[in-house]
């Protein structure tokens, strides 16, 4: 990691008041600045100059994203509080980031309020977003970076505007509040009550039709301050009205800590056998796949994938499901085993890189297919579905494709590896827990692809009885090839070199 050079303060002092995100990087040591670069990546690439430079990339709107995507439930909610609290309250909204004033500190009671929560409880997550720059600190307290309030856009935790930003001519520039609010709601119309409802807890805005009595309602909750104009045939409930009706939280729940998997620990070496019991079995389907594919080649589609009747074929010789066949066919293809012979009418057959595959042991083997399938961007699970209303995604074509897959297939076995070795972990909890390592992602293909790496690492013997393997910790963590292939030697069983012969002349090869 190339060094940052630390320019000399003004007063030459490192004693020198922070006033500044620059003045904030330049108090940190050496290992908080590296501890920095390690969680933001992009900051390093290329390696900025000094700490100016490090605080300008720190703060464009790119980098702040690229944070935030990465930042965990609590984390994210914890952000958004610190958002909430800021605003109104910074003078560097149009001005500099690096050189303007610092706004008066985060009130910590604020933000705890917000979030139902002590406020000495939130140093260690507050000191989390310090680590990765979205917070910086000058004498006085903690202070928000203001791209960090951009990024977040104009409904953080599914607020509307705030009081202060609807134009004066709007009764909700000053709304009821306390007393005054019940006041309005006891008195309020039923179907004003309910299009409050709706708009309480996100998103602050509902259309409106242009006549009946939702548009009725909308004209009451303007009328009396509730709500605002928003756009065309739009209506947007004011902060401080959502805030008061969410009774001072912005979340419906206070779960800020990650979630456990309620299960007791396996016995680690049974974990790795049983894995190793299904990681020698891929291997035997890899090879005959690719026997299979040397006796009858099947042909290459318009589309560049193979034939559903090919893939029927492939599953009746390794005597397992469709979807079994497909993951085989495409963790071969990722790992550059099978490929089409680029002749006039093209089939696809072993490759070249298959047969040195083939004479390597058994680890060796296991360990080029387990990087194949955690770096490869194709997502087997997608085959056999829709795309486009009428295309049917098929094995081995370019649409199975799907780099986002590649990232949570990634997050989930982090997920896993955060456990104790032998822990089991359900797909439901594997789903909720990566859930909360990527709040940010839709939960539909989230649950989709987190589900399928769980049959994918069970038929590839990174998981066994549910928890994630010695070998699988090895693979996750991005170990040397020769670390991976010990591990997964210890738990590959030992291939037979007898039979026995029975006394009706049965042979069992055990």
């Amino acid at each position: 990691m190339a060094r940052i050079r630390k320019a000399a303060s003004p007063q030459g002092s490192a004693t020198s008041p922070i006033r500044t995100l620059v003045d904030d990087l330049r108090s940190r040591t050496d290992t908080e600045l590296r501890s920095l670069l390690l969680v933001r990546p992009d900051l390093a690439r290329p390696a900025p100059a000094d700490l100016t430079a490090l605080a300008a990339r720190a703060t464009t709107r790119a980098s702040v994203s690229r944070a935030v995507e990465d930042l965990d439930l609590g984390l994210l909610r914890l952000a958004q509080a610190c958002v909430i609290a800021s605003e109104g309250r910074s003078p560097l909204i149009g001005k500099g980031e690096l050189t303007a004033p610092a706004a008066a500190p985060l009130d910590g009671a604020t933000v705890a309020g917000l979030l139902g929560r002590n406020p000495g409880d939130l140093v260690p997550d507050l000191t989390q977003l310090w680590d990765r720059a979205l917070l910086w600190r000058d004498d006085a307290g903690w202070q928000v970076v203001p791209m960090l309030t951009e990024v977040m856009g104009p409904h953080p935790a599914g607020l509307g505007l705030r009081a202060a930003e609807v134009p004066d001519r709007y009764a909700a520039h000053t709304p009821p509040r306390g007393s005054d609010l019940r006041d309005q709601l006891d008195s309020a119309p039923a179907a004003a009550r309910a299009l409050l409802d709706t708009m309480v807890w996100g998103p602050p805005t509902a259309a409106i039709p242009a006549s009946g009595d939702v548009k009725a309602a909308a004209s009451w909750l303007i009328d009396h301050g509730l709500g605002m104009p928003s756009g065309l045939g739009h209506v947007a409930l004011v902060r401080e009205v959502a805030l008061e009706l969410r009774s001072g939280v912005i979340h419906r729940d206070a779960i800020m800590a990650r979630p456990r998997p309620a299960v007791t620990p396996l016995d680690a070496t049974t974990v790795d056998r049983v894995a190793g019991v299904h990681a020698r079995q891929l291997l035997d389907w890899v090879d005959d796949l690719a026997q299979e594919w040397i006796r009858h080649s099947p042909r290459v589609l318009r589309s560049g994938g193979v034939g559903v009747r090919d893939l029927a074929a492939l599953a009746k010789v390794l005597d397992v499901t469709a979807q079994t066949a497909v993951f085989v066919a495409e963790l071969a293809y990722a790992a550059d085993l099978v490929a089409s012979d680029g002749d006039v009418i093209p089939v696809w057959v072993p490759t070249t890189a298959y047969e040195s595959w083939a004479a390597d042991s058994p680890a060796q083997r296991w360990a080029a297919l387990g990087r194949a399938w955690r770096d490869s961007p194709r997502a087997a699970y997608l085959v056999g579905t829709t795309i486009r209303k009428s295309q049917t995604i098929g094995a081995l074509t370019p649409e199975v494709v799907y780099p986002l897959a590649r990232q949570t297939r990634r997050d989930a076995l982090r997920v896993l590896a955060a456990e104790p070795h032998g822990t089991p972990v359900t797909d439901t909890e594997l789903v909720a827990l990566t859930r909360w390592r990527r709040p940010l992602r839709d939960p539909r293909h989230l649950d989709a692809a987190v589900r399928a790496t769980v049959q994918e690492a069970e038929l590839l013997g990174v998981m066994g009885l549910g928890a994630l393997t010695a070998a699988g910790r090895a693979l996750v963590a991005g170990a040397r090839e020769d670390e991976i292939i010990v591990a997964a030697e210890a738990a590959l069983p030992a291939p037979g070199n007898h039979v026995m012969l029975q006394g009706d002349l049965t042979v069992i090869a055990p």
